[in-house]
C-alpha cells in the first residue's frame, strides 16, 4: 500500500498545453509525410504515363535516325 504522504501530482494547465502542442507537431509530421508520399506517388505515375506515351515515337526515331546513319556508313564504305 502506498504511504500516506504520497501524493497523485494532478496535471497543471501548462502540461496541458504541452501535451496539445506536441499532438499538434506529430500530426503535422505525419500529414506531411503523407502528403509527400501521395504527391511524390503521384508524379511517379504522372512521368510513367509520360514515358509511356511518348516511347513508341522515341523508338521510331531512334530507328531511323539509326537506319539513316547505316545508310550513310554503307555509302561511305561500300562505294
Amino acid at each position: 500500500m502506498i504511504g500516506s504522504d504520497a501524493r497523485i501530482r494532478q496535471p497543471s494547465n501548462r502540461d496541458a498545453v504541452a501535451c496539445a502542442q506536441a499532438m499538434l507537431v506529430i500530426g503535422a509530421v505525419i500529414g506531411t509525410a503523407v502528403g509527400v508520399h501521395v504527391t511524390m506517388k503521384e508524379a511517379v505515375r504522372r512521368s510513367w504515363q509520360h514515358v509511356a506515351r511518348e516511347l513508341p515515337s522515341a523508338v521510331c526515331a531512334m530507328r531511323s535516325c539509326s537506319m539513316s546513319m547505316v545508310a550513310s556508313w554503307k555509302a561511305t564504305t561500300c562505294v
